[in-house]
């Protein structure tokens, strides 16, 4: 099955301090060389990205936006939010 857009949220509350967001949101206008490729994926994960910061509460530094990129680079982007979370 084809990841056409994946979004992630985490919450991450410690101790007394509030919630905070954490978004990775992906978007991929090309799947698999047989399916059509779609035309707004990259920008809906854009917008979602958004969205979640003007009204979810995530602030522009806990939010990485990933374009077109492969399964392995969409790894990374999850593995390298996942440490700068738990450095926080």
């Amino acid at each position: 099955m084809r990841l056409i857009a994946f979004m992630l949220l985490a919450l991450v509350a410690s101790g007394a301090h509030a919630a905070r967001v954490h978004v990775v949101a992906i978007g991929n206008d090309v799947g698999r060389a047989d399916e059509a490729p779609l035309r707004y994926a990259r920008r809906d994960a854009a917008r979602v990205a958004d969205t979640l910061q003007r009204l979810g509460g995530a602030r522009a530094q806990d939010i990485v936006t990933v374009s077109n990129a492969t399964a392995s680079e969409a790894r990374d982007a999850l593995h390298a939010l996942n440490a700068r979370i738990r450095q926080d």
